[in-house]
């Protein structure tokens, strides 16, 4: 009994072996193809912001000892625009790095021996852990930018100050919402949506119309002020359309494959009869 215990667990931790080996190829195959870009990416909008944080934080033609309000720095050095278009950057690199391998690697896709389900899995979870470090970097560059700020300016540099101003500025308080539940909700979804539809490996140009109008309705309903439940409402109902309208186009393809497959096998013993 012991030994046929031993040989069923020693035939699941090889299954267990063999599926998760396929996986971890595929994520070392996006990583490959796509994580220097998005580093650059991360790399550049950090210099650039630092840059035009810190040159704006003297108010122009006033002394040594005057400094502007934070929300004037905030704004006037246009984060919230390089956040954006960060995010577009990364979102439409994975769009267009999962397309390509869509349509130019089907064969390594084949060799892997996933499902579609999995693949679509794989590639989703990928893209949500690259816009989640895209988030985490902007919201660190953010923490240290206003400790720029306070060390500049006396007296605003102690953690109440840093409260405050995630609280008071939009972009500082969409971008970490502090005790707002539904922003948090919101951008739990946005980066769901983004990490579904680039998964979903647009093969056409044509489909690319699609991520086009996702990624512009967040730019446009991503900063809204305190208590701005409307454009909350809003963007949440279109990622959870978007991350159910993917979902169900992946279980109908698997479905159509499952159906192929069952077809040939019920055809092949009738061709052998007819020949």
């Amino acid at each position: 009994m012991r030994r046929e215990d031993g040989k069923k667990d020693d035939l699941e931790r090889q299954d267990g072996e063999k599926a998760v080996r396929p996986a971890l190829a595929l994520w070392a195959l996006l990583a490959r193809s796509s994580i220097y870009k998005i580093l650059a990416v991360l790399a550049v909008t950090a210099a650039a912001e630092i840059m035009l944080f810190r040159g704006c934080i003297k108010a122009e033609g006033d002394s040594f000892t005057e400094y502007r309000t934070l929300a004037a720095v905030v704004a006037d050095s246009h984060i919230s625009l390089f956040f954006l278009a960060a995010l577009g950057l990364v979102y439409f690199i994975l769009v267009w790095t999962e397309g390509r391998l869509t349509s130019k690697s089907s064969g390594t896709m084949l060799r892997l021996k996933l499902s579609g389900g999995m693949i679509f899995g794989i590639k989703a979870a990928y893209n949500l852990a690259c816009l989640v470090l895209l988030f985490a970097v902007q919201i660190w560059i953010c923490i240290w930018l206003i400790g720029t700020y306070g060390r500049a300016a006396e007296g605003y540099d102690s953690p109440l100050s840093l409260f405050l101003a995630f609280y008071r500025v939009d972009f500082l308080h969409c971008l970490l919402p502090m005790a707002e539940a539904g922003k948090w909700v919101r951008n739990v979804l946005l980066l769901s949506a983004f990490a579904v539809e680039a998964a979903a490996g647009r093969a056409e140009k044509s489909e690319y119309v699609l991520s086009i109008l996702l990624y512009t309705l967040t730019t446009v309903l991503f900063v809204s002020s305190l208590g701005g439940n409307a454009a909350d409402w809003l963007s949440m109902i279109l990622y959870l359309f978007r991350i159910a309208v993917n979902i169900w186009h992946v279980y109908m393809a698997e479905r159509e494959k499952v159906q192929d497959c069952d077809r040939n096998q019920w055809e092949k013993p009738l061709r052998r009869r007819a020949q």
